[in-house]
């Protein structure tokens, strides 16, 4: 038997351990936690304040068209130009409708003719009944035939009313004084009885039209309006007053339509109200509400819930506390059912859940 010294059982142990490291694999690095920012619950008491980006609209705007079908022949104004009361705007081929109208004329004539026959003939019918030269039967039937004629006189002038009024509406014509404000048709097009042709818009009336949060809308005759210009050179705010509010919310973005009259303008401002220009609806409540006043980026909407997430300093652990939006500043929102002193993720909470582990920081204040 061979037997081996204390130095080569050393080197053979030293020889095996080092086999079994190189063979072990390494440890797995620790995940990665992610930063996020934190604001203390504090309640305070501040007034709601929204800014809600809007536009300048015509109070009345109107899609007209033509009341009879035809080919478009001219158009004789454009986009941007104001027109009269009445004044033309476009005018169909009226070659058929004149067609119509000199074919109604000759109906017009033969009832005519109709009916003066069966005049004739109950006025002759009349004389030889007195002597019994003719029945009393033929009489009433020749009369019967006369009202029928008559009749047909009556609709026949009905209709070269009605081939007379379709010729004059070969002619589109302004119904108040405005602006062209789009045009829908180009001559040579072929349109259809009441196919909107052209839109214009009264002159001089402007609204503010805004998409308000359909949490806002159950009370925004609350609120007070005030609209703003940032592009305007004399800086300031005016107020609005709320003329309509629409019942229905829009699918997208679930908003709701308002439109706001414009007060006591400066008159040297009026001339840039211009429709479609962009502008700003300052909203605001004057009385003071008590509550938990955190950045908009806390709040947290799935699946019809609002929430925050709860960080705890020490553990990096998440818990989500259901709220209630109470209102809204000019950046952040209002809300209840938090426990003072609580921190609340107040960025990037829409990307977290509760199996994360997170490291805290304090937002940092302005």
């Amino acid at each position: 038997m061979t037997y081996l010294t204390p130095h080569w059982r050393s080197l053979a142990a030293l020889s095996a351990l080092m086999m079994l490291q190189a063979c072990s694999r390494p440890a797995a690095p620790p995940p990665i936690k992610p930063l996020v920012w934190v604001s203390p619950v504090k309640a305070s008491a501040s007034a709601q304040q929204r800014m809600l980006t809007a536009t300048l609209q015509p109070r009345v705007e109107s899609p007209v068209a033509f009341l009879s079908a035809g080919r478009i022949s001219s158009r004789l104004v454009e986009v941007g130009q104001s027109v009269a009361a009445g004044q033309v705007l476009a005018r169909l081929d009226v070659a058929d409708l004149t067609l119509g109208v000199t074919a109604a004329q000759e109906q017009v004539k033969a009832a005519q003719a109709e009916a003066d026959q069966a005049q004739a003939d109950e006025q002759r019918l009349a004389r030889l009944s007195t002597d019994g030269s003719v029945a009393s039967a033929d009489l009433e039937r020749q009369q019967a035939r006369l009202k029928a004629a008559s009749a047909h006189v009556m609709q026949a002038k009905s209709q070269l009313d009605l081939a007379r009024n379709r010729q004059g509406y070969g002619q589109l014509t302004a119904p108040y004084a405005g602006v062209i404000t789009q045009w829908h048709a180009e001559a040579g097009q072929v349109v259809n009885e009441g196919q909107v042709v052209v839109s214009m818009a009264r002159q001089g009336d402007v609204e503010v039209q805004v998409f308000l949060p359909e949490q806002m809308a159950t009370d925004v005759r609350q609120w007070q309006a005030h609209l703003a210009l940032p592009d305007q050179a004399q800086a300031g705010t005016w107020p609005l007053s709320l003329r309509e509010l629409s019942p229905v919310s829009l699918p997208a973005g679930r908003v709701v339509r308002a439109r706001y009259a414009l007060g006591a303008i400066p008159a040297a401002l009026r001339p840039t109200l211009r429709w479609g220009r962009s502008a700003e609806v300052h909203l605001s409540t004057p009385a003071l509400q008590t509550g938990i006043t955190l950045p908009s980026g806390a709040l947290v909407k799935r699946d019809g819930a609002a929430f925050v997430w709860i960080a705890n300093p020490a553990t990096g652990q998440l818990h989500r506390q259901t709220v209630t939006v109470e209102g809204f500043t000019s950046d952040g929102v209002i809300l209840s059912g938090l426990t003072e002193g609580s921190q609340v993720v107040s960025v990037g909470a829409q990307l977290l859940n509760e199996q994360m582990t997170v490291r805290v920081a304090q937002r940092p204040t302005h």
